[in-house]
């Protein structure tokens, strides 16, 4: 450390009165040297005292820190405490992850952080996350199940002959996986490492493509899907539309499938069709754009899934010589019905369409109305007819109309315990949401059960 006592600076400078000119600048010239020596001194000592400073500065907080109540847990429950922090952290943007922000509060936080395996499980690898850190996320995680995020959106191909192979060399650790990139060609890259692997822990898969343009293989590669090992706990998977089917892993108990984006050909649909015939533990689709097929593409019999509980269709509104993937779908066990983007015709269509065969059953108990653009109450009149035993019905603007319809379209249904309005649709007519409220309070006539209005 530098006393500042010691350190001599002196401030007696003269300037006389030079004889000559000559002799004047010959003095200032030395004087100024002087000065600009003198400053130089002083800086260096300054930079001695803020060094010694900052040395305080650390040595103090290590002391305040040790002296602190959670440096005094024991290692086991400070280790509890951060795995509470980290299954309920909520990552915000452009932040850093909160491993990282636990082991770096003080040394005695980074021996317990490196050391509780729970925190470093996470693994992502992007353009914008250092790869050099993968190694020690692999190596503290130990023997945990991984959720892996390989984004590619930023920079497709970006470090992939180097990091992906280390990760996929703990593919049997994998709980969750995530792909994304810009084109498919990425997507394909990353899944031809994982051809002949197996991932007895994966639970979820998701392969998505921002490209909107469907991928077409060389037809001199043959492509048989990848982890054809075996994914025996595979429940969830979500895929673009311009992945094609036949690159998916084995699907034998997918409980939930989201496709999305798929503005696909009659070449994606033929392969999808015996892929949803041969799920026969799924629950839950959702398919976030229709598939349009013409009427010399479409199957005349219609698929049948047994097990299926919940459907969610997004309408694409195409010209008449197109009908929708849906109408090929029968689904006997269904109790829940998310309609997304349909306006008055779909669900004309829809009807005329349950009139020739029964493809959703009338014990629907759950019906989502979403964003759909009805002008008249005979939409929800003809879903009524439809679905009679509708208990659960929620409303997402812009569904509804005039704000007096709100106990017609209760009235539809006779079993319906709670009515969901979503926040923007109460408000409409410049009726303040509390009137709604009370208004849908009165219940129905006749027998109908009053119904509990809410928000979503």
């Amino acid at each position: 450390m530098v006393e500042l006592d010691t350190l001599p600076i002196d401030t007696a400078y003269s300037c006389p009165v030079p004889a000559t000119a000559d002799g004047e600048e010959h003095r200032l010239a030395e004087q100024l040297d002087a000065l600009m020596n003198e400053r130089a001194r002083i800086l260096r000592a300054l930079a001695g005292l803020e060094s010694s400073i900052q040395l305080v500065n650390r040595q103090l907080g290590r002391i305040r820190n040790d002296k602190s109540v959670t440096a005094r847990l024991p290692p086991e429950l400070l280790g509890k405490v951060f795995e509470h922090v980290y299954r309920n952290w909520k990552p915000k943007r452009r932040k850093r992850p909160v491993e990282m922000i636990l082991s770096q509060v003080s040394r005695h936080w980074r021996c317990v952080a490196l050391g509780v395996s729970t925190l470093w499980t996470n693994i992502h690898v992007s353009k914008s996350r250092p790869t050099g850190s993968l190694q020690s996320y692999l190596e503290r995680s130990k023997k945990r199940p991984l959720q892996v995020n390989f984004d590619l959106r930023a920079s497709d191909g970006y470090g992939l002959h180097l990091v992906w192979p280390r990760v996929v060399e703990h593919v049997s650790r994998w709980c969750r996986v995530s792909i994304k990139a810009n084109t498919m060609p990425g997507v394909i890259q990353a899944l031809r490492l994982l051809e002949h692997h197996s991932a007895p822990l994966l639970q979820e898969l998701r392969l998505l493509c921002d490209d909107d343009d469907e991928f077409n293989p060389s037809p001199d590669v043959q492509y048989c899907g990848i982890l054809r090992g075996g994914t025996p706990r595979l429940k969830t998977l979500a895929f673009d539309g311009s992945c094609q089917p036949t690159h998916l892993p084995p699907l034998s108990n997918v409980v939930t499938l989201f496709i999305q984006n798929s503005e696909a050909t009659w070449e994606f649909y033929r392969d999808l069709r015996p892929l949803l015939a041969g799920l026969t533990s799924l629950t839950s689709l959702s398919i976030s754009q229709d598939i349009a097929l013409t009427s010399e593409e479409s199957p005349n019999e219609h698929l049948v899934i047994p097990t299926l509980r919940t459907l969610r269709l997004r309408y694409h509104h195409f010209d008449d010589l197109y009908e929708p993937f849906w109408q090929g779908i029968s689904a006997p066990s269904l109790e829940a019905l998310h309609l997304v983007g349909a306006c008055d015709g779909d669900i004309e269509l829809l009807f005329e369409t349950l009139e020739a065969r029964e493809a959703y059953p009338s014990q629907v108990k759950s019906l989502v109305i979403d964003l759909c653009d009805f002008e008249t109450l005979t939409a929800f009149q003809l879903l009524a007819t439809m679905f009679p035993r509708v208990e659960h019905l929620t409303c997402i603007p812009p569904t509804l109309g005039p704000i007096n319809d709100f106990q017609r379209i209760v009235r539809f249904w006779n079993d319906v315990a709670t009515f969901y309005v979503a926040k923007d649709s109460l408000c409409a007519g410049d009726v303040h949401p509390d009137v709604i409220r009370q208004r849908l309070g009165q219940g129905a006539p006749g027998n109908n059960p009053q119904p509990k209005a809410g928000k979503s």
